[in-house]
């Protein structure tokens, strides 16, 4: 939603926060691993350029999903 509207006037700091307190557990502990601590210790620019570095990486990869049984 952020994307559609580039000029949202939302901060960096608060996408970040806001994004990162929504997470799942284990995708948080995923993150903070990734980040080498925790990561919203990071600057906020640090943070966001992990997280895009993660979602570009990601999107590389194609993966499998479960189909439900007929």
């Amino acid at each position: 939603m952020l994307r559609q509207c580039p000029y949202h006037g939302i901060p960096v700091c608060i996408q970040l926060e806001t994004f990162y307190n929504r997470l799942t557990p284990s995708s948080r502990n995923m993150l903070d691993a990734s980040s080498g601590g925790v990561l919203l210790s990071k600057s906020y620019t640090e943070g966001f350029a992990l997280i895009e570095s993660i979602t570009a990486n990601t999107y590389q990869w194609p993966t499998v999903r479960a189909t439900p049984a007929p």
